[in-house]
């Protein structure tokens, strides 16, 4: 992975989201590298069904990375096998910002900052038993009385860690407040491994301003583009009916790859961010919310769209 200097847009991991269909459609629209949601080591240790259907990848999505959880070194040893195996992956990312109770509580994302000896023992293995560069995912501190992301950083490095994204908030804050970025340009200056920055990145202009003031090497879009695809090709001029077409394609491929019913389901969270912010779309969203017919679907969003036509 060719990653120092590149200024490249990636698609973050995102628990819930960052499925194959959707990792299919902003890799059409510009993401260079993308990540897998959280996949488990014990779901990979214990062969989890759920786990598998993560491990998916789309033949038409950019070069993908695998991004793991778990602190447990015995685990680790026996599944690095499994996961070197994986060719459909070019990299493994370690979760350590993850701010979820259910993760914390066990030990892994965020929780992992609080163990910088044991991190960097497991960091050590990680790296040594894989047999794909190993990269890590990490927050300010765990809150703000324990920041310590420069010293994660540098465990990282000394661990042979290939690169790092910092989401410049603690655990505590989750994503409320203002992302720090000051913290990814210190990061950046403390390390000599590439430094992706992560947080608050809604708008072509937000991009620019990360890499001007951060000096990063490559930016990693989250919230903004679940919202806004569009980010990843920095276009500011697209319309509503493009905003449509997006989402009947990913309403085409969630069912492809998941099923009918399930992905009709899971699409009414997807098509809330597509629709945040657009004029009259909290009726629409009920009525999505509350309908199980395709047909019916396309219907809804006909009519809707329709109604508010126009560029934006």
């Amino acid at each position: 992975m060719d990653i120092a200097n590149s200024q490249m847009l990636m698609m973050a991991p995102l628990a819930g989201f960052t499925d194959r269909a959707f990792r299919e459609i902003v890799s059409e629209f510009g993401s260079r590298i993308n990540t897998t949601e959280m996949v488990s080591l014990k779901g990979i240790y214990y062969n989890d069904q759920k786990t598998k259907d993560l491990l998916a990848v789309s033949e038409k999505e950019s070069p993908c990375i695998l991004q793991i959880f778990g602190h447990d070194p015995s685990i680790l040893e026996v599944v690095m096998p499994k996961i070197n195996a994986m060719d459909q992956f070019i990299g493994i990312d370690l979760n350590m910002g993850c701010p979820a109770p259910k993760i914390v509580n066990n030990g892994d994302g965020s929780y992992m900052m609080t163990q910088p000896l044991k991190t960097y023992h497991f960091l050590k293995k990680l790296v040594q038993r894989s047999n794909k560069p190993i990269s890590v995912k990490f927050r300010l501190g765990f809150d703000e009385n324990h920041i310590n992301y420069l010293e994660i950083g540098k465990i990282c490095e000394d661990a042979g860690v290939h690169h790092v994204c910092l989401h410049p908030r603690t655990r505590t804050q989750f994503y409320r407040g203002k992302a720090d970025w000051s913290k990814i340009a210190q990061l950046k200056n403390h390390l000599s491994i590439p430094v992706i920055g992560n947080g608050d990145l809604f708008t072509s202009e937000d991009i620019d301003q990360m890499f001007y003031h951060t000096k990063c090497d490559a930016v990693s879009l989250g919230r903004g583009a679940l919202h806004n695809p569009f980010l990843f090709q920095k276009n500011s001029n697209y319309t509503y009916d493009d905003i449509h077409e997006v989402i009947k394609k990913h309403y085409k491929l969630k069912i492809k790859y998941v099923g009918y019913e399930r992905g009709i389901k899971e699409m009414r969270k997807a098509v809330a961010y597509y629709l945040k912010g657009l004029p009259k779309s909290a009726s629409v969203k009920n009525d999505l919310n509350h309908e199980v017919e395709i047909d019916r679907i396309y219907n809804i969003l006909e009519d809707f769209f329709n109604e508010i036509r126009g560029d934006l």
